[in-house]
């Protein structure tokens, strides 16, 4: 099993990641939409904590999420494709971040318009589960993925998020 030999480093982020998709399967989400929600959770520069002692670099959550893909969404996986795989969760990382810079709450305090808001989810939503995906899911993911990351904000993991890719 992959939790067994995580690092300790590893080991809250991935019992996350089991927890979180258990609620958005529990939502009617696909097992694998659920891991690309969570990955975009993650992305969120709002779980790391930017004072803790622990660094991680961006490219050992990359191979985690790597070794995650492999065990629970696609075991048959091969070796030659992982390079094509973690540039793809590197170009997501980018993109989700991207998306929620570009997004109409940047401030704290900041109110946006309802068409600038409908934009951001739609885009937000559209990008975790693709264009052809239903309206309301799209939304629904969009909200989902904003609620775990406030969540995680609140208490974000005990680490540093260290981009060196």
């Amino acid at each position: 099993m992959l939790a067994e030999k995580l690092p300790d480093k590893f080991k809250d982020l991935y019992w996350l990641y089991k927890r979180d998709v258990k609620g958005w399967e529990k939502r009617g989400f696909s097992h694998e939409e659920s891991f690309w929600l969570n990955f975009a959770a993650i992305s969120s520069p709002l779980v790391w904590d930017n004072k803790a002692d622990i660094q991680v670099k961006l490219s050992e959550v990359f191979r985690l999420y790597l070794s995650i893909y492999c065990e629970h969404i696609n075991p048959q996986m091969k070796v030659c494709d992982e390079p094509e795989f973690i540039e793809i969760l590197k170009e997501r990382y980018y993109k989700f971040n991207g998306i929620i810079d570009r997004g109409p709450f940047r401030l704290e305090n900041e109110t946006a318009d309802d068409f600038a808001t409908n934009r951001f989810f739609l885009e937000l939503g559209w990008f975790l589960l693709g264009k052809d995906a239903n309206i309301i899911r799209v939304t629904q993911a969009a909200l989902s993925v904003l609620e775990v990351i406030n969540t995680w904000a609140d208490n974000p993991l005990p680490l540093k998020l260290v981009r060196d890719v």
